[in-house]
């Protein structure tokens, strides 16, 4: 069952997006994922106000700042108006009633800034600029590429998951599918994408949280944009920092169970995938001697040794 969709914003200083958010309109930080401790950026940031979440990401597989809408209801919007007025954010303009369908719309316009709030229990919509920030834009109220899916479903979701994978891939190279835990088996994330458009593997992930998981393959998308190699065999020191990541090869027999949206992008299982191994905070991983029953619990590992 569905819970929530979390928008992802595209800010190219998640420093400066940060202030903006939770200096300004009163969010506030509830994580920050960065792969290199030493760099602010890139980031995978999620804020929160009340009942609204966003993810700011400055991970350039999370498309530039500046190009998406975004939707959030409030009881009030003309004193969240005069928070934000207080607050000195920029570009706040003057309410307007007007008519969209049968609901009362407030608009509040200024320049290229546009924000829509519904009277009262209202819809508030704001469009940004370049790096204004301004509760940025968001085409779409899912990630573009990051979404929520059963590991089943009916043919109408299959068919809108499978339109917005090949979206994504076109768009913007890569699309990341998270699969829930179903049972004793922990949710999941893997690439679509990677091996058609620059031939490496499909990547995949198991057992982190998903936000975790999708900064990973952000890694290692922007690594394969910079020629890095993720084949089978190889040690990544670049995907969490501090630590390596083992890439194991993941035998076709594999993919029905862990990558069938994979199988009906390429529409064949001639596609390599490798399963991104992630070590416990000793560096050990799952086979070690060493290795926690909690580490075993959490990484199941699907891939050939």
């Amino acid at each position: 069952m569905l819970k929530i969709a979390l928008p992802i914003l595209g800010v190219s200083d998640s420093a400066v997006a940060e202030k903006f958010y939770c200096g300004q309109l009163g969010f506030r930080r509830e994580y920050a994922f960065r792969p290199a401790t030493s760099k602010l950026d890139p980031c995978y940031m999620g804020v929160v106000r009340d009942g609204a979440r966003l993810v700011l990401s400055s991970f350039a597989g999370d498309g530039p700042p500046g190009t998406r809408n975004v939707q959030i209801y409030v009881e009030d919007a003309a004193e969240l108006r005069r928070e934000f007025v207080e607050a000195g954010v920029s570009g706040v303009g003057e309410l307007l009633d007007q008519t969209l369908g049968q609901s009362g719309v407030r608009v509040c316009r200024s320049g290229r800034q546009s924000t829509r709030l519904r009277a009262g229990e209202g819809q508030l919509t704001w469009n940004c600029s370049g790096r204004t920030f301004f509760l940025a834009s968001l085409g779409r109220v899912f990630a573009a590429e990051f979404q929520v899916v059963r590991r089943r479903g009916g043919q109408t979701e299959m068919q809108g998951a499978e339109r917005r994978i090949h979206e994504d891939v076109d768009l913007y190279g890569w699309h990341a599918m998270n699969v829930l835990a179903e049972g004793s088996f922990p949710g999941f994330q893997y690439s679509i994408g990677f091996y058609r458009t620059v031939n490496p593997p499909e990547v995949l992930i198991i057992g982190q949280p998903r936000e975790v998981m999708h900064g990973m393959l952000s890694v290692v998308a922007d690594g394969i944009r910079d020629r890095r190699r993720y084949e089978a065999g190889v040690e990544a020191d670049d995907i969490l920092d501090g630590y390596r990541c083992l890439m194991q090869r993941v035998h076709e027999s594999q993919y029905d169970q862990h990558v069938g949206w994979a199988i009906r992008f390429y529409r064949c299982r001639a596609f390599p995938v490798v399963q991104c191994i992630w070590p416990d905070l000793r560096g050990y991983y799952p086979w070690d001697d060493e290795a926690s029953d909690e580490l075993r619990r959490r990484e199941p590992v699907i891939s050939e040794r």
